[in-house]
């Protein structure tokens, strides 16, 4: 008898036990190796980056999991981070989706949504990226940031038209649409060049994030912020998806309610981001030029028709999404 309620007592308490142990007991550690497409400590990197890092390693330890930096562009070129991502020699990836948009077409469709992230989650649209994202690059898509509208152009003439005829503009496929239906001339340099093409007259300007351009001293040789910004952010975290479905379903839940955090984070602090770059630009000399209202207007219409036809020329499938990406 007294044996048979030891073994009932033992039972129980190995019951309680089980109950309170730690979740990270159950969970086989994960290290993510975490790339950026960008130069840590300017605005591309800082805070947002660090913020999802910090988070992971805080929240991560309950289920056995973390991250660590391991380095920029200095590793990997922007375009070139997708293939080291997709063969497993990093693990994770905090870049912009247009890096990667010869492996996955339809991820260019995040720049042209007119929702915030949190709201494509409601949507569907997230879902439908993810699977184009899962199904072409063998990644998963975890989130995006909610920095929108976040594109602008930025010009050393004045320009009072919706019209680029006769300007040469420093672009990216992000711009490239846009440069073309306006009749501009589109200039490929590096980042690192635009400076000097800026001075020496060879751009008239460029397309560029709605905020950073001081982090490369362009303030210096930029005259005006011309018109109303344009698009969303298409950067966020990109997940191996062979890492991703090694880890426990309790790690990848941590993941996931992060990247929702960090979209709402995001959001609420861009604001006070885009104001403290204008302060500084004006403080720099860098002044506001904006446009009528209809100017605006027709501008904002342009980039939108304009970037929907691009995307759809190059990956069809995409047209799915424009809805869930509309107001």
């Amino acid at each position: 008898m007294k044996k048979a309620m030891l073994k009932t007592l033992m039972a129980v308490l190995v019951g309680c036990f089980m109950l309170v142990a730690p979740l990270h007991a159950a969970n086989k550690e994960i290290k993510l190796n975490l790339w950026s497409a960008w130069v840590p400590d300017t605005f591309s990197t800082d805070p947002f980056m660090h913020m999802f890092k910090d988070m992971v390693n805080e929240q991560g330890k309950a289920v056995n999991l973390n991250v660590r930096f391991v380095g920029g562009p200095e590793v990997f070129k922007a375009f070139d981070g997708i293939e080291a991502l997709r063969a497993g020699v990093i693990d994770a990836a905090y870049t912009a989706a247009v890096y990667h948009a010869s492996v996955v077409p339809e991820a260019r469709a995040m720049m042209l949504s007119q929702l915030t992230p949190m709201e494509e989650r409601k949507t569907g649209a997230y879902d439908l990226m993810n699977k184009f994202h899962e199904k072409k690059a063998g990644i998963h898509f975890l989130f995006r940031l909610g920095l929108q509208p976040y594109f602008n152009f930025y010009m050393n003439v004045e320009l009072d038209k919706v019209d680029f005829k006769g300007l040469k503009l420093r672009s990216t496929p992000a711009y490239d649409a846009i440069i073309k239906h306006l009749n501009g001339a589109i200039i490929r340099t590096q980042m690192s060049e635009v400076y000097t093409a800026l001075e020496r007259g060879v751009i008239q300007g460029y397309g560029f994030p709605t905020l950073g351009i001081a982090d490369h001293k362009l303030e210096e040789v930029t005259k005006y912020v011309w018109g109303p910004a344009f698009y969303a952010s298409p950067t966020g975290i990109f997940i191996n998806l062979a890492k991703w479905n090694a880890m426990s379903e309790e790690q990848r839940n941590v993941l996931t309610e992060i990247g929702k955090k960090m979209e709402v984070e995001s959001t609420r602090m861009f604001a006070d981001y885009v104001k403290k770059d204008r302060d500084l630009l004006k403080k720099s000399g860098v002044k506001i030029y904006k446009l009528s209202p209809a100017k605006e207007k027709k501008l904002l219409e342009i980039t939108h028709e304009a970037g929907w036809k691009m995307v759809m020329d190059k990956a069809p499938a995409v047209a799915a999404l424009k809805p869930l990406m509309s107001k």
